[in-house]
């Protein structure tokens, strides 16, 4: 139910979120929550794309997301875009989740332009440990 507050929604662009883990962490799997509920214009996204930093400027790509859910699929459903890469170290993660776009012909919103709806924001991540005093 994307009506109660715990969804963010975004129409006609792309979402794009920085998360500051606070410290230097290994990571070695993120993803995000999305809602697709096309009759209220809730489409996934086309594809997520997922980048680590040390520093906060300069980012990596770690890969990309997609799913294999028709956009007319006629019922709510949530789907959790995922990957998993050999661990690496980063204190910021960049999620950035491409909307569908314009709604095209067959829909009832045509010409309008679509939402993302997400959620949260997950990592499997464990903090670097620091090197022991000498």
């Amino acid at each position: 139910e994307w009506r109660t507050g715990a969804w963010q929604g975004y129409q006609g662009q792309d979402f794009v979120a920085v998360v500051d883990l606070g410290a230097l962490h290994t990571v070695e799997s993120v993803g995000a929550g999305f809602l697709q509920d096309q009759g209220s214009w809730i489409l996934l996204p086309t594809e997520v794309i997922f980048e680590a930093s040390e520093d906060g400027t300069e980012f990596v790509e770690l890969g990309r997301a997609t799913h294999e859910t028709g956009d007319r699929w006629q019922h709510a459903l949530i789907e959790d875009l995922a990957i998993e890469f050999d661990p690496v170290e980063a204190r910021y993660l960049r999620v950035r989740a491409v909307n569908y776009g314009t709604l095209p012909a067959w829909h009832q919103g045509a010409g309008g332009e679509a939402f993302i709806f997400v959620d949260e924001i997950f990592a499997m991540a464990k903090t670097v440990a620091e090197a022991p005093p000498h």
